[in-house]
């Protein structure tokens, strides 16, 4: 489907097809628009409309919805800002009714290396993801002596020193993290400052799968080569001022930070928090200046890559993953099933996942705040000098 290149005032187009599925998606190959115009694809079946107002290219907009006979019926139409003036146009090469048969483009785009994109099925990025995730998973349960016994001994224990199981703490953590940043975004637009996304969102299992790779590629470029990568080296440089010598510290302060003890521990940890500072900083710029986020998100992604950061220094990039795991996957899961399913249950379930996170994430920020200030609280007694009579 294409319009003349230059298109005219007033084109529109209509496209009618049988596919194979009872929904299918547009790949837009080329758009090109004139300042102020708009693009348009509505859905004749269901009357939603799809609206664009960028150029883009290779973008996937829908899903289009079969009509009662089994057709696919979509009108689109460039409409005109009123001044006249036209652009190159728009070419729609493909139509996408099941996105695991497709081909997909990756890339993991690493500041000051050329972008190197690969071609995988999308089937195998999805289950070598879903792998990833579950290896994080299992990593979470064991350390610090495993999940099993941090929740068989938190009545008798405080409840920080549980936590020092991911697993265990990944709950509290994911839900404050979420609510804060929901609270953060509501002020940040109240303020007049736009923070949602500028393009045209995917279908639901497309998302999810782009939600699960961004968390995996983010992990690797800001967590792991930027601060592990810098502590690695700094592990490497110290000769053998540790018990736990060489080789092991380095390879601990790039996976794993959290499981480094004595004088590296200490070492890592004042480097470390330097390097989550900048790592968050340009985190949040890349999101904005990105070009997919509108100028807002650069604060609330900055204070996100804190929480990751804060995430991988204390446990390991285990934790930093499924942290971004549960904000970029767990969460649209809900909506990508109720979406899928039209069900009125499934829609119950994501809105009753959603309060539930939400009254979480404020007893766990709540709690935090808590332990923030006897922590303080007592670091500042034993810092007091002692009156002698």
């Amino acid at each position: 489907l294409e319009s003349k290149h230059p298109y005219v005032v007033g084109w529109e187009d209509r496209l009618i097809l049988m596919p194979s599925f009872p929904y299918a998606y547009l790949r837009i190959n080329n758009l090109t628009l004139e300042e102020g115009d708009v693009f348009f694809a509505k859905d004749m079946a269901t009357g939603k409309v799809y609206e664009i107002d960028h150029n883009c290219t290779f973008s996937i907009i829908g899903p289009f919805e079969v009509n009662s006979t089994g057709y696919l019926d979509i009108l689109v139409n460039i409409t005109d800002d009123g001044d006249g003036r036209t652009c190159w146009g728009v070419l729609i090469d493909m139509i996408v009714t099941d996105i695991w048969v497709l081909d997909l483009f990756i890339s993991a785009p690493i500041p000051g290396i050329p972008p190197l994109y690969v071609s995988v099925p999308a089937w195998g990025l999805a289950l070598a993801l879903q792998v990833i995730f579950f290896i994080c998973f299992a990593i979470a349960f064991a350390e610090a002596r495993g999940f099993h016994k941090a929740v068989s001994e938190s009545p008798d224990k405080p409840m920080m020193k549980c936590m020092r199981n991911f697993l265990y703490a990944m709950p509290f953590v994911a839900t404050g993290a979420l609510t804060g940043i929901v609270i953060l975004t509501i002020l940040v637009e109240a303020a007049g400052v736009p923070a949602g996304p500028t393009w045209v969102l995917p279908g639901p299992i497309l998302l999810m799968l782009e939600g699960a790779y961004a968390a995996f590629v983010e992990e690797l470029i800001f967590r792991l080569i930027f601060i592990g990568g810098i502590l690695f080296i700094v592990m490497i440089l110290r000769p053998g001022k540790s018990t736990d010598r060489g080789g092991i510290s380095a390879l601990k302060a790039l996976f794993f930070p959290g499981w480094l003890r004595g004088d590296a521990k200490r070492e890592a940890r004042k480097i470390g928090w330097v390097l989550v500072l900048v790592s968050s900083l340009i985190f949040g710029l890349a999101h904005s200046l990105g070009g997919g986020w509108a100028v807002g998100k650069a604060i609330t992604a900055t204070i996100d890559g804190l929480v990751l950061g804060a995430c991988y220094l204390f446990y390991g990039i285990h934790a930093s993953l499924l942290l971004h795991w549960f904000r970029n996957y767990y969460l649209f899961s809900w909506w990508a099933l109720t979406y899928a399913t039209g069900s009125d249950t499934a829609f119950l379930a994501y809105v009753l996942v959603t309060i539930f996170n939400m009254i979480l994430g404020v007893l766990s920020l709540i709690m935090f705040l808590v332990q923030g200030l006897r922590l303080a609280k007592g670091r500042w007694e034993r810092k007091k000098p002692v009156s002698w009579p």
